[in-house]
């Protein structure tokens, strides 16, 4: 494999730093050089992890510290998601380098879209499931489209064996949040008829939330939240079923836990939904329902049945050894990139050939590719009714409004000075938090905004944060 510097918005723990750095490993054990180099302050443990299997990491200060670790190398992989912070880093003129952009999202959920400008900028574009795939291919025809599988990190999972335990245990491992975890979780496990039943969640998120909602069940010590935990091999050892039920606009990809889940023998159930969809073969190696009540079927069956636990069980670590995990990733990213080095370095002025638009809305709706009319509306740039597309953004998705992924609040966060991102983050939040809703539409009218909309929201919001105090 050539040598790569590998690009990433920040180094911390997640999928796309898992895969990155299973592959890199692997490349420095055969002998070649890999970095990371980290848009924002890489997290210092998983930094030093990193450097202890031979791949430095560099945080980035600058355009010209980025050309000069470039320039060392002979590929930049960039590991991409919608965020500021990359939109930033793509959009400024880049130096002589071969460029390959590995996609880490499903492709189809805004925000986490794939657009035309972003697969015309790369040498090669790299999906990292084959929904990834399919989402670039009907976005794009001009760019060299590949799929490399992002792989799970197997070796500290060889040794996990079943334990016996008592009762009938439902896990789920990831993000446990609104614009991820299917937002019924709670209420549709609890409709599986089991007695003996206990769902463990492991993984940031909104766990107050899911707390809250257990206790309101009919069995509520069935639910233990364990929240983020360092080691998942004691948690797949422990469990009868995975459970993975996933919200309907999901940007899930190659689901990483999910493989985990898998090589441990783990049976899976899980809707149709993002790249999961693609990953479980329905009544092989796992179940794929379609509803919350299916959801609840399927556990009541593989409980009943342990005789069909296990084949599914089976068959899923069979799949995930022989095509999941980083092991094949490496190979596969090997063949993709070994065909980019034909190619010479070449300069690039960043996304959109340098037509930079130069406001954090213009940006944040350009990410958006073919998803952002109601944000064009509410901004006056497109006509139609700004009512009804504030409306329409008031009730966002769970993952466009999200904070951590590319949605409004993310981008109003790096976006501090904008008056049109600060206001939709008040929308999105006033019915939950009207408190900042009010913070956030002040904010806008301070930046510059002067609309009648803006005044009524600023009174409204006023008046139900005065009451909340009362």
């Amino acid at each position: 494999m050539p040598d790569i510097l590998h690009v990433i918005r920040g180094y911390s723990r997640g999928g796309a730093a898992t895969a990155m750095l299973g592959l890199a490993r692997r490349a420095v054990e055969a002998g070649q050089r890999h970095a990371i180099a980290s848009l924002v302050p890489s997290d210092p443990a998983h930094a030093e992890t990193a450097r202890a299997l031979g791949v430095p990491v560099h945080d980035v200060t600058s355009p010209s510290h980025f050309a000069t670790l470039a320039d060392a190398f002979d590929i930049v992989l960039v590991h991409w998601w919608n965020s500021p912070e990359m939109d930033t880093f793509l959009r400024a003129p880049l130096p002589p380098i071969r460029l390959a952009l590995w996609i880490h999202v499903g492709g189809t959920s805004a925000p986490q879209v794939v657009t035309r400008s972003l697969l015309a900028l790369p040498d090669i574009a790299i999906g990292c499931s084959p929904v990834t795939l399919e989402a670039m291919q009907d976005t794009w025809s001009g760019t060299d489209l590949h799929m490399v599988l992002a792989g799970a990190e197997f070796d500290p999972l060889k040794a996990v064996q079943p334990q016996p335990h008592s009762g009938f245990t439902v896990g789920y491992v990831g993000t446990a949040a609104s614009h991820k975890m299917h937002p019924n979780y709670i209420s549709m496990s609890s409709k599986a008829r089991l007695e003996d039943a206990r769902f463990i969640v492991c993984g940031d998120g909104e766990l107050e939330q899911l707390r809250a909602q257990a206790a309101e069940t009919a069995c509520p010590e069935a639910f233990e939240i364990r929240g983020f935990v360092d080691s998942v091999a004691d948690v797949f050892a422990s469990l009868d079923v995975y459970g993975y039920p996933l919200c309907h606009d999901t940007y899930a990809a190659a689901e990483l836990n999910l493989q985990e889940a898998m090589y441990c023998g783990v049976p899976p159930v899980v809707f149709p939904h993002g790249g999961v969809r693609l990953l479980v073969d329905h009544g092989i190696n796992g179940l794929v329902v379609e509803n919350e009540a299916d959801y609840a079927l399927a556990l009541e069956q593989l409980h009943d049945d342990p005789a069909e636990r296990l084949r599914l069980g089976t068959n899923a670590r069979r799949k995930a050894q022989t095509e999941f995990g980083a092991e094949n990733t490496f190979k596969n990213m090997e063949r993709v990139c070994q065909s980019l080095m034909a190619r010479p370095k070449q300069s690039r002025s960043g996304l959109g050939n340098g037509i930079d638009p130069a406001t954090g809305f213009e940006r944040f709706m350009d990410s958006l590719g073919e998803n952002d009319t109601i944000f064009r509306i509410s901004a006056g740039l497109t006509p139609g009714d700004m009512e009804q597309a504030d409306t329409a953004i008031a009730n966002a998705s769970p993952l466009m409004a999200s904070r951590w992924s590319g949605g409004i609040l993310h981008w109003a966060s790096a976006w501090r000075e904008d008056p049109w991102l600060a206001y939709w983050s008040g929308l999105v939040q006033e019915k939950s938090a009207p408190d900042r809703a009010h913070e956030a539409f002040c904010k806008a009218e301070q930046k510059g905004l002067n609309t009648p909309r803006l005044s009524r929201r600023i009174r409204r919001t006023t008046d139900a944060t005065h009451t909340k105090e009362l």
